[in-house]
């Protein structure tokens, strides 16, 4: 028996094929109801990568000074500083007050004295501060020097 043209059976040879405007619509929002929820989770992970990538960078930085200080067994000194725009710190070797940093790097009487310049601008979520005392540890001295 052949089917009719407005039948039922001719509509389901010829299902359409694809997904609705509706359907497209409905997953669109659950993304952006998904997104909206990650989001905070997403921007909090940043900022602590961001933080923890420039505390390893520290430590290094500080390990470095450490070993620079007993191979020459010359005083390494670390200055910080904190403005409106940025924050920095300069390791170097010299006088105590030889050296000093702002946003736009590090300035030094004796310019081959800064080993390491860090500049962090405040924009990007990092200040370094020095919170404490100035405070000097005399370098090691050698057997001849005792």
């Amino acid at each position: 028996m052949m089917a009719r043209k407005g039948s039922v059976a001719m509509r389901l040879d010829h299902a359409p094929n694809g997904i609705t405007l509706i359907e497209t619509m409905v997953v669109i929002t659950l993304l952006a109801i998904l997104a909206a929820i990650a989001a905070p989770s997403f921007r909090e992970m940043m900022i602590n990568r961001r933080l923890e990538g420039k505390a390893r960078e520290y430590v290094t930085h500080m390990n470095w000074a450490k070993s620079l200080a007993v191979s020459s067994n010359q005083a390494v000194k670390l200055h910080i500083a904190t403005g409106e725009s940025a924050s920095c710190y300069v390791v170097f070797q010299g006088p105590v007050n030889d050296c000093s940093c702002n946003a736009n790097g590090a300035v030094c009487t004796i310019p081959d004295n800064k080993h390491v310049v860090v500049v962090l601008p405040h924009h990007n979520g990092v200040r370094v501060s020095a919170r404490g005392n100035k405070f000097w540890i005399p370098h090691l001295l050698t057997a001849a020097e005792r």
